[in-house]
């Protein structure tokens, strides 16, 4: 970052830039990003950076002047004068090279669940390993931090040894639903998605295999759309399931699928949190939690979670009524989530 200093007298400062560590045109980002495309204020000078052929097939329908192929020449010069970046994960999301005038603003995907950072062992090992080697850590060089909770302020805190001054004790702003008109599954009655993360063990398709569930959705005419996470989901052949069941792994548009959706299930994954924004109810299957806690500890127990919105086998689906379903809570934790930023905390921060 020092190298880069010497540059920035030619720097005109004026871009903002966007990306998502997913390689998709998704996440938090992919909302604040919508939203300042309809300002007149932002929308000349923000970009979205592309990583592949489905991103960039999306955007081009939305955004014909906003997008900007990573690596490309114009890439290059976009990024350089930039006045800031927004991303999911890190600012390697957007570029290799963060330079010294820019803002790097992270507005993560959710309160984190399972362990990350100094927190977690996996990554602790990283962290020290690039120390040795006299590299800079990613969060050394964040300039603010989303906190979605007062206990997640204190995640932020441990987990990244962020300063409280750089955390934003603000839920970053929520979509705009106006994606696609869901019809797809409108033969079915109810949709459930089902989106898992990662496990380094296949337990998490038992869901999809019990002859409880599947006997209960033929009983009530519904669905389970599955999306799997990118290290797992494409391990699964549903033509060996259910005709009920949906691999929509490979659907580039989550929100798409959101719409759709009348349900989410997931387990121990931050998509709880994207799917909040949809008003729409969430049930936690914590099957194997003890296996799971052995590679993967956690930073929420079962008192974080309100008791109706907690199963721990998949046969407990099979045994709730769509009705008793439909009137689960919205927000499935015990705690309360920070406020939405408003346009007026939002420009003062860009």
């Amino acid at each position: 970052m020092l190298a880069t200093s010497a540059l920035q007298p030619l720097s005109k400062k004026k871009h903002i830039v966007f990306g998502c560590g997913f390689r998709k045109y998704s996440g938090y980002s992919r909302n604040l990003f919508s939203l300042l495309l309809n300002d007149p204020t932002y929308n000349t000078n923000i970009y979205w950076v592309c990583n592949n052929e489905n991103e960039l097939q999306e955007l081009k329908k939305i955004a014909p002047n906003n997008f900007i192929n990573k690596y490309s020449l114009k890439w290059w010069a976009i990024t350089f004068h930039s006045k800031a970046y927004i991303f999911t994960h890190d600012t390697t999301d957007i570029s290799p090279i963060t330079y010294s005038w820019i803002k790097a603003i992270n507005l993560w995907h959710g309160r984190p669940i399972k362990k990350i950072g100094y927190d977690s062992p996996v990554e602790r090992n990283w962290i020290e390993e690039k120390s040795k080697k006299g590299l800079e850590i990613p969060y050394s060089r964040w300039d603010y931090v989303f906190s979605y909770d007062s206990a997640h302020s204190k995640i932020i805190e441990q987990c990244w040894r962020i300063p409280t001054c750089k955390i934003i004790e603000k839920s970053p702003p929520g979509p705009s639903h106006n994606t696609v008109n869901p019809n797809t599954y409108s033969k079915y009655s109810f949709v459930i998605l089902y989106a898992p993360t990662f496990r380094d063990y296949m337990s998490e398709f038992a869901l999809l295999r019990s002859p409880e569930v599947r006997v209960w959705l033929e009983k009530n005419n519904a669905a389970i759309l599955f999306r799997g996470h990118p290290s797992r989901g494409k391990k699964l052949d549903t033509e060996e399931l259910h005709s009920n069941i949906i691999n929509v792994t490979t659907n580039p548009n989550i929100y798409e699928i959101f719409l759709q959706a009348d349900l989410l299930i997931t387990d121990y994954s931050s998509i709880v949190f994207d799917f909040l924004e949809f008003k729409k109810p969430t049930l936690l299957l914590w099957d194997g939690l003890e296996k799971y806690s052995e590679t993967y500890s956690l930073y929420l127990n079962k008192s974080d979670i309100n008791p109706s919105n907690l199963i721990l086998q998949p046969i407990e689906l099979s045994r709730k009524s769509i009705d008793e379903l439909k009137n689960l809570k919205e927000n499935p934790f015990t705690f309360t989530l920070n406020q939405e930023l408003s346009k007026e905390e939002l420009s003062a921060l860009l």
